[in-house]
């Protein structure tokens, strides 16, 4: 049994289970790995060989992107094995040693992820001088750490001005039609979406957020509320916040806007939209917020999802951590010292 001969059961048996726009992608990995994985007998498979093919995959593709591909080539397993009772290797994503130089290029990107104080404000300064309504809501992504399509999906009346919080309970995605399969509208529709725009190659979706999990009500900073509350009596309730308007401005859109105001304020950084999720967490996990708190607040299925991604401690934390609690046994010693 193939790759090949696995896959369409395979698919079939996700689009019971999982949000369509994972479909999608799913369908868009698959066809990076069919030339390679298609032909090859799903009981063949061996990490040490698989090794050899992500290496030589780095000279093409960012490790994210080939851990997302192991990552749905494991999937595919599992289903063999339940489903056919065969026994099969998974790949052990652990196991693999990435180049030494790798590390050090993650290494760099890790530190890259968040901005600094100084950062955040001089991007909220600038949207306060020119308040424009794709700018406001990247103001909304800083204070509130929703994922970008979370926050394009966001209407007027998703701000609740009594709770004082913002209610998370759609995503916006734009996702890639299979040619060969075409687009199936009933399929979306049945799944609680909207199709807002639909091209050939192409749909804009409003529909269910990420996970269960990312439903959620996320607390406004007061003075971002005061704004939205001002903006909310100015609009109907359902026009879209990053956009004034009853059609949401798209996630590539906000990309753009989030790049030129970048530029505007001379921060000269290779970061995108997603990294003010990462600052808004890590901003909590420095002034000391719990982590089971941080993982509500950003809607992650599991506390340990938000342990692996900001389970590292800044310095500041660090030197916090041991004044506070190392402190003590050493003060005879100091004064021992002076005397």
């Amino acid at each position: 049994m193939t790759f090949n001969d696995v896959w369409p059961l395979f698919i079939a048996d996700k689009k019971l289970r999982v949000k369509p726009s994972t479909i999608a992608t799913y369908g868009q990995t698959w066809k990076s790995l069919e030339d390679r994985f298609g032909p090859m007998d799903v009981t063949a498979v061996r990490t040490k060989a698989v090794e050899r093919w992500c290496i030589e995959e780095l000279s093409k593709y960012s490790k994210r992107y080939i851990h997302d591909k192991l990552t749905l080539l494991n999937n595919i397993l599992d289903f063999v094995e339940y489903e056919f009772e065969i026994p099969v290797s998974r790949i052990n994503t652990k196991a693999i040693r990435w180049p030494t130089a790798l590390m050090t290029v993650r290494d760099e990107q890790a530190a890259s992820k968040t901005l600094d104080g100084e950062e955040i404000k001089l991007l909220i300064d600038q949207v306060a001088k020119k308040p424009r309504p794709e700018w406001m809501l990247i103001c909304l992504m800083i204070g509130t750490g929703l994922r970008i399509g979370e926050a394009c999906a966001l209407t007027y009346d998703s701000i609740n001005t009594e709770a004082k919080v913002v209610e998370v309970r759609k995503t916006l995605e734009r996702i890639a039609i299979d040619p060969s399969v075409g687009f199936d509208r009933a399929y979306y529709e049945a799944r609680g979406y909207t199709i807002l725009r639909l091209t050939k190659g192409t749909a804009v979706l409003w529909g269910p957020p990420k996970t269960p999990t990312s439903s959620r009500s996320v607390p406004l900073p007061p003075a971002l509320l005061t704004v939205l509350k001002k903006y909310k009596s100015a609009y109907p309730g359902s026009y879209f916040i990053g956009s004034n308007r009853d059609m949401p401005a798209e996630p590539r859109i906000i990309r753009n806007h989030f790049h030129k105001l970048l530029d505007i304020c001379g921060i000269n950084r290779r970061v995108v939209p997603h990294n003010l999720r990462h600052t808004y967490a890590s901003m909590l996990v420095t002034s000391g917020t719990d982590v089971r708190t941080v993982s509500e607040l950003l809607g992650h299925s599991d506390v340990t999802t938000t342990l692996d991604i900001y389970s590292h401690a800044s310095p500041q934390s660090k030197h916090r951590a041991v004044t506070k609690n190392l402190s003590f046994p050493f003060n005879n010693l100091a004064k021992k010292e002076g005397d």
